[in-house]
């Protein structure tokens, strides 16, 4: 046992031994455990940054967010986890967040065990089908004005009732869905909305003269922003 104070992830690690292949190498630990470090910290900070991006370039959400956050805990409350409960309007601007970028804009790979007809198409055995997620949040047919940033829709319209692990029906799945959805999706929620909130709370937010806020994208471990977000940063 590697960890002094019980049993730790890379111990579940050292245990396994695929029939077909034998123990993991060094290499192998490395990358998954990585994964682990990286997968918890890259989504939830990439997603904080396309919220405050959205909230530069629209005052009136922002302000509207700012106000929710005052009249539940005042302008100089300590912001907790139980208080996130009572912000209506923040989940609604973390859940059109992850509607507008989410994270990644691919699942895992399935590969087909038999020949399959799927949506008109032929399937052969052993090839890979990939699942784009944003085609799901850019389709009209699902979402009204899906270009468009607006939080209200997950308070009254096609939005009310979505929750974003798939469960209900399938409009967005930002962290996957089913048996390999990702482990830690609520705890990753809740840091984001409690790192918006108190970034909402402390400062505002608007763009820098000249230069507004890019929406280009780019991959790297998640959808980032080519461009990173510039903004100015006024205590409140």
């Amino acid at each position: 046992m590697v960890s002094p104070i019980g049993a730790a992830y890379i111990d579940s690690l050292f245990g396994l031994e695929p029939p077909t292949r034998g123990p993991l190498g060094e290499e192998e630990y490395v990358t998954l455990c990585s994964e682990v470090i990286s997968a918890g910290t890259d989504t939830s900070t990439t997603t904080v940054e396309w919220a405050m991006l959205n909230l530069v370039m629209n005052q009136d959400i922002q302000e509207k967010l700012y106000q929710e956050i005052v009249d539940c805990v005042g302008k100089d409350g300590d912001i907790k986890e139980e208080d996130i409960e009572k912000m209506p309007y923040l989940e609604a601007v973390v859940k059109e967040t992850l509607r507008r970028h989410p994270p990644g804009h691919f699942l895992l790979s399935h590969a087909a065990i038999k020949d399959t007809e799927l949506g008109g198409y032929t399937i052969p055995a052993g090839v890979h089908v990939e699942f784009y997620t944003a085609w799901i949040t850019e389709n009209p047919d699902i979402w009204s004005d899906p270009g468009e940033f607006r939080p209200e829709r997950f308070l009254q319209g096609d939005g009310v009732g979505v929750d974003v692990t798939g469960t209900r029906a399938v409009k967005m799945v930002p962290f996957g869905a089913g048996r390999r959805i990702c482990p830690a999706w609520n705890l990753g929620i809740l840091h984001i909305n409690l790192l918006i909130a108190k970034m909402v709370q402390a400062f505002k937010w608007v763009p820098v003269s000249g230069a507004p806020p890019d929406l280009t994208e780019t991959y790297s471990f998640t959808v980032v922003m080519k461009n990173p977000l510039k903004a100015v940063i006024m205590p409140r």
